[in-house]
């Protein structure tokens, strides 16, 4: 852990030395909250997370345009820490992040927005080093009613710090700073178990800007380009109000730690989204788009006897190898901020076509002597039972994108099912 604040802070003081004359805003606040409870963690969800986050905040100065185009967005880079509220168990969480701070309201003595975050959580507690018995059989361990710690399974994991945020401007450069939000902690299934921590955090603590005597900040450039009649047929997809976008990202899953007896195995996994997007302000667009899954995992037979001899953790009723098992396809609500060549969204999907739904849970088609469900497009979940309950018919990405040129672009996405991270993608897309 102090090494991850070591590299953190010479990585801040790199960036302030390479940087002409940056304005930095400090910020220190103390953190606490909740870590939603489910099955995996329910027998050592106790304590709430507690600790602080650091923020060193780059206030614009009129050289980023695009830091300018909302109430003068700044970027940061924080620090987190927390006790996860059980020692033995959850451990403790140390997270290095980028975020930016974009203002909704400015007023002299308020400023509420939005602090959206991305970064890379380290974790000292995981299933491979608090389960008590690693030789036992997975239906043995069960038997025995064994605690482990379910939720995490490697050491390194993605985070992401999605907050809503107040500020009190006081005097000579202070303010006291508030915050309150969604923070998640997981690996995308790259390293199995990997239920994840999904937690609610608030935030109280203080900000200091010592060049405030001498900062004048930039005048806010809304709209700059969008509206304007000589650049409404500009070539860059950027500063149109309608554009398409088309992305293919790949990767890796495991399969469920128990689905497998080396624990070792990994499934490829891939999405081709394809949306329209209307840009309402240079800072956030709408877009409507369909989703294509493959995920290899569902491609394998998972029914007894296979199962007793290979699978035993018994989820999906697969007793054949049929290829559409691998396939989903979706429609997707795609609402996303834009900062200049950098964009974040939440994208949330329903289901259209999804084989998979049929096939879960396990226990209750093999009751019904291997007949299937036939589920409509939105149906329950069954949470009593998680961790063996279907998907669901409601999926969500978090994407990030950055445009390398005017129309080609990179992206990182998770997919998730209710906060349960599915997997993790990277690719390329398209923008015209």
């Amino acid at each position: 852990m102090k090494r991850v604040l070591y590299i953190f802070l010479l990585v801040a003081l790199s960036y302030v030395s390479v940087s002409a004359a940056p304005v930095l805003r400090y910020r220190f606040s103390a953190m606490g909250g909740k870590i939603m409870d489910y099955e995996a963690i329910k027998d050592f969800n106790t304590g709430m997370p507690l600790g602080f986050d650091l923020g060193f905040e780059f206030q614009p100065t009129g050289k980023w345009h695009c830091l300018q185009e909302w109430n003068n967005a700044s970027v940061g880079l924080g620090l987190s820490y927390l006790n996860l509220g059980n020692n033995e168990m959850k451990g403790n969480a140390v997270a290095p992040y980028a975020y930016l701070n974009i203002p909704f309201v400015r007023l002299p003595h308020f400023i509420f927005g939005i602090r959206p975050g991305f970064g890379v959580a380290f974790v000292d507690k995981t299933y491979y080093n608090t389960i008590n018995d690693k030789s036992l059989t997975y239906n043995a361990l069960l038997a025995q009613k064994r605690i482990a710690n379910e939720a995490i399974g490697s050491h390194t994991n993605a985070y992401f710090a999605e907050a809503l945020y107040m500020e009190f401007p006081i005097k000579k450069g202070w303010s006291i700073v508030a915050s309150y939000g969604w923070y998640h902690i997981s690996n995308g299934s790259v390293r199995q178990p990997n239920s994840g921590y999904n937690m609610f955090n608030g935030q109280l603590g203080v900000s200091y800007m010592p060049q405030e005597d001498r900062y004048e900040a930039p005048a806010p450039e809304r709209n700059r380009g969008l509206y304007r009649k000589d650049n409404m047929h500009d070539a860059n997809p950027n500063l149109r109000p309608w554009c398409f976008s088309l992305a293919a990202t790949g990767g890796a899953r495991q399969a469920y730690y128990a689905d497998n007896k080396d624990g070792e195995r990994f499934f490829g996994v891939a999405t081709l989204s394809a949306a329209f997007h209307y840009r309402f302000v240079d800072i956030f667009q709408l877009g409507i788009g369909v989703d294509a899954f493959y995920d290899a995992y569902y491609s394998q037979k998972k029914t007894a006897p296979y199962v007793k001899e290979e699978m035993p953790f018994q989820k999906t009723y697969i007793d054949h190898l049929d290829f559409r098992n691998s396939l989903r396809v979706g429609l997707s609500l795609q609402p996303e901020f834009v900062i200049g060549n950098f964009s974040a969204a939440f994208h949330f999907g329903i289901y259209l076509f999804d084989p998979v739904k049929n096939l879960e849970p396990y226990k209750d088609i093999e009751k019904n002597n291997g007949k299937t469900f036939n589920r409509g497009i939105i149906y329950p979940y069954d949470m009593a039972n998680a961790g063996v309950h279907q998907d669901g018919w409601l999926y969500t990405r978090i994407v990030t994108r950055y445009m390398v040129t005017k129309h080609l672009f990179v992206q990182l996405d998770m997919k998730s099912h209710l906060m349960k991270a599915e997997f993790i993608s990277a690719g390329l897309g398209v923008k015209l």
